[in-house]
């Protein structure tokens, strides 16, 4: 069961290796060592949060700080790599580390939007792991990087540009957290300060099977077109996640 969890995480543990470090404040320390093997082709950026150590008397004792020099409460595991984190406890708290104590330490990966608690357990002098427990959190998202996603889905039809004559430019995206999102652009002409005939720019959102999921036009007047128009689209809440590609072109 340990193992298919970890397996699914792509991520191994083990404690393996302690060490005495003197600090200014708290005094001699025990630092035990948290290796986390990345088995994935990826880099990974993670969160530890400060474990609890348990003793065979059942005393809560939380983790004073991370050993410097090693991945501390936020970090990134390369590669195919293995990684240590420095747990480290005053020993004025930890006064011995026995057979029977546990260690319970959390990690995350919030782009994955996965969480794991992972038991230790002192047996015949070797932490082994006792139990992996994985949770799955909510993403914090991040307005910008959805921004600039959306951006990158947006294709233009040259071909259709130059056939109406006009250009579309200054592109941008501003998402809400009503999840509505907002595509601005200008319009102007290729030649001069007009427009010859009446158009529109159509906006087409397509899923990632190719299926259209959202559409909207804009039309302009040559009577009222002069220089340039700023232009801004309402799209309609749907999941981000759903929009592989977004087409703006102008049409008769």
């Amino acid at each position: 069961m340990i193992e298919n969890i970890e397996d699914s995480l792509g991520l191994k543990f083990k404690i393996d290796g302690i060490a005495d470090a003197n600090k200014m404040i708290g005094g001699v320390s025990s630092v035990l060592f948290l290796h986390i093997d990345n088995i994935k082709n990826t880099n990974r950026e993670i969160y530890i949060k400060k474990c609890n150590y348990i003793t065979t008397g059942r005393e809560q004792i939380e983790q004073d700080f991370f050993e410097s020099g090693f991945l501390s409460e936020k970090g990134t595991l390369n590669a195919n790599t293995i990684s240590k984190v420095g747990l480290g406890f005053y020993k004025s708290k930890l006064k011995k580390i026995s057979n029977s104590d546990r260690i319970y330490t959390t990690i995350g990966i919030e782009a994955e939007g996965i969480e794991v608690l992972v038991c230790f357990i002192k047996e015949e002098g070797v932490w082994r792991i006792m139990e992996c427990q994985k949770t799955f959190i909510q993403k914090e998202i991040d307005p910008r990087q959805l921004e600039k996603n959306l951006l990158s889905r947006i294709e233009r039809l040259e071909v259709f540009e130059e056939k109406f004559g006009v250009s579309i430019q200054s592109l941008s995206v501003k998402y809400g957290s009503d999840r509505w999102f907002r595509i601005f652009y200008e319009l102007h002409p290729l030649e001069g300060t007009g427009i010859n005939n009446r158009i529109s720019v159509e906006c087409v959102c397509y899923d990632n099977e190719g299926s259209i999921i959202f559409k909207t036009s804009d039309s302009f007047n040559p009577k009222d077109f002069f220089g340039f128009e700023v232009v801004q689209i309402y799209v309609e809440p749907i999941e981000v996640s759903r929009v592989s590609k977004i087409r703006l072109y102008p049409k008769n």
